[in-house]
């Protein structure tokens, strides 16, 4: 979702927090590859049209790269979980004959 002046349209001109806060320019960007992982969400309060074409590509570009930051650090706490969970069984098992 991309709105050039969010103050004046779109579904938000009356919400409390446009309103308020003057945002101008908002993005909101689903950062997912298969699934939703997240969002991306931008506004800027000085100027409309802050999201143009151009941006938006280079926005979507990082938005895939943080996806796969996300993944890869979910996938090495998982290793990391995995490797205490390891070491702990390991410690036990020690402890059982006497090492």
């Amino acid at each position: 979702m991309v709105l050039a002046d969010a103050v004046h349209e779109g579904q938000f001109t009356h919400d409390s927090y446009i309103v308020e806060n003057q945002v101008k320019s908002v993005l909101c960007l689903p950062l997912a590859q298969g699934q939703l992982t997240g969002l991306l969400y931008l506004e800027n309060n000085r100027t409309t049209n802050a999201f143009t074409n151009e941006r938006l590509e280079v926005l979507n570009l990082l938005s895939s790269q943080i996806v796969m930051a996300i993944k890869h650090a979910r996938a090495y706490k998982e290793m990391a979980d995995m490797n205490i969970a390891y070491e702990r069984k390991i410690a036990k098992l020690e402890q059982r004959i006497g090492k």
